[in-house]
């Protein structure tokens, strides 16, 4: 009952600048912090685990660089990912990989339960993801001109 998002990145990608804007995006979304289960009647609830604003996304990083095909060795990992079940109960009901397949192709792939997102859904959170890395991957790259940036890197404007 999975969905996944699959984007490929060409040229130098900053890893973990991509993961900072992916757990930005991810904490915006309640959806993904909710947990189902069955109360002691069999009553069907729905809970939401309190965020941790302090704790880590937890994402996959893989490098596939030196597998005979790397591309083939993604295709074979998104393929993974749709049968690798999630957690309803304990969570998390989504996961995130960034898979490396050579010096200038990274895969960032997304991966979430069909109960708390759908594939339009998860496309649209790629986007942002993939938004946010450009605007604070060109702002890294613009040349130091001692004026103070009016938007600072550091500064979540996520809503």
């Amino acid at each position: 009952f999975n969905v996944l998002v699959h984007e490929r990145l060409e040229g130098a990608v900053d890893r973990e600048l991509l993961g900072a804007c992916l757990a930005r995006a991810v904490r915006a979304h309640d959806a993904f912090r909710l947990r189902f289960g069955e109360d002691g009647d069999g009553v069907p609830r729905v809970r939401r685990v309190p965020e941790t604003p302090d704790a880590p996304l937890s994402w996959d990083h893989l490098d596939l660089s030196g597998e005979p095909d790397p591309s083939g060795a993604v295709r074979a990992r998104c393929e993974q990912e749709l049968s690798r079940p999630l957690d309803l109960r304990d969570g998390p009901l989504f996961r995130a990989a960034v898979l490396t397949a050579g010096p200038d192709a990274v895969h960032l792939v997304l991966t979430a339960h069909h109960i708390v997102t759908d594939a339009w859904a998860l496309n649209a959170l790629t986007l942002r993801i993939l938004s946010d890395y450009r605007i604070r991957a060109s702002r890294n790259a613009l040349p130091a001109s001692g004026e103070k940036d009016a938007d600072p890197v550091g500064r979540d404007d996520s809503p």
